[in-house]
């Protein structure tokens, strides 16, 4: 289904569809756009319409520039789609399991991950490089 440009944003060399997923940089959580705003001053044309519904963002109107398009899309999901729809068809596509399975995933799920860890944990980590370097420098 090929969006016509009322329902797409330009960014970049890419068009935002409201099938498009995206990234919300603030929160860094994966989202889906449920509607762009036609192209009028009075529609707020630098904001989407998003909704996470199974990864705990709300549904509400987020900035463009705060906002990455990722390579998955949500096929045949329809414009302006309420809140049980974008579900459903979130759910349908396996949408979380597509995006964990991307390296951009793997690296945001390692970075919360080392920022939770405790002085304790950063120096047994350090040990064990340095033990690990020893062990490469004796051979």
């Amino acid at each position: 289904m090929e969006c016509s440009k009322w329902d797409s944003k330009q960014w970049g060399s890419r068009n935002a569809s409201p099938t498009e997923l995206m990234l919300s940089v603030c929160q860094s959580q994966v989202c889906s756009s449920a509607s762009v705003p036609s192209f009028s001053p009075t529609n707020r044309p630098h904001q989407a319409l998003i909704d996470g519904p199974t990864t705990g963002v709300s549904r509400h109107a987020h900035a463009f520039r705060r906002l990455t398009l990722t390579p998955i899309v949500i096929k045949n999901l329809p414009r302006a789609a309420g809140q049980t729809t974008v579900k459903k068809f979130f759910e349908n596509a396996d949408v979380l399991g597509k995006w964990g399975k991307t390296a951009w995933a793997q690296k945001l799920a390692n970075r919360t991950k080392r920022a939770k860890n405790s002085d304790f944990d950063r120096f047994k980590l350090a040990k064990l490089k340095k033990q690990r370097r020893a062990i490469i420098s004796r051979n």
